[in-house]
């Protein structure tokens, strides 16, 4: 009696469990962009849980800027996250009511202006380039007096050897 007893156990448990499955919808809208109103293609739309922050389910908006995002639990807070390059996030918390199998909304991105603090660049040559089979040496990088004629530089160069009479 126990052995046919656990038999029909194990051939019912699984479909008990099959039934206690979670409902599940898809989330579906279009982005547009705020100025043109055409839509945003490739703009990331992900879907959190708002009670531990796991991912449930991502997509990319189409070429019209329509986007499904499908497998999304029902009866619970979400957070519906909308982000495009150049263009300011949107984040929304959304609930879709149990029976229901699509949640569907429009968004229009607005563009983010970031102005940058301003930044200046400065570089040195360096004093010696070894080019192959060419040496180049950056004048500006000896120091020389006002009126120095072209042999003061050439007594400073490493390498190069004057002579007394400027050869």
């Amino acid at each position: 009696m126990r052995l046919l007893l656990l038999f029909m156990m194990l051939i019912a448990g699984p479909v008990m469990v099959w039934g206690q499955k979670k409902p599940m919808a898809t989330v579906m809208g279009q982005v547009r962009d705020s100025i043109s109103g055409s839509g945003l293609e490739a703009a990331t739309i992900s879907i959190f849980e708002v009670s531990d922050s796991s991912l449930v389910n991502y997509t990319i908006s189409d070429s019209k800027g329509n986007f499904q995002v499908r497998l999304v639990p029902t009866g619970q807070q979400l957070k519906l996250i909308i982000s495009f390059n150049g263009y300011q996030t949107i984040a929304r918390r959304i609930t879709i009511d149990v029976g229901k199998t699509e949640w569907r909304d429009s968004f229009v991105m607005a563009k983010s202006f970031t102005e940058l603090d301003e930044v200046i660049v400065t570089a040195e040559r360096p004093p010696v380039v070894f080019k192959k089979d060419t040496v180049e040496f950056n004048a500006g990088s000896f120091k020389t007096k006002a009126n120095a004629v072209v042999e003061d530089l050439l007594k400073q160069l490493p390498g190069v050897e004057v002579d007394k009479d400027g050869n």
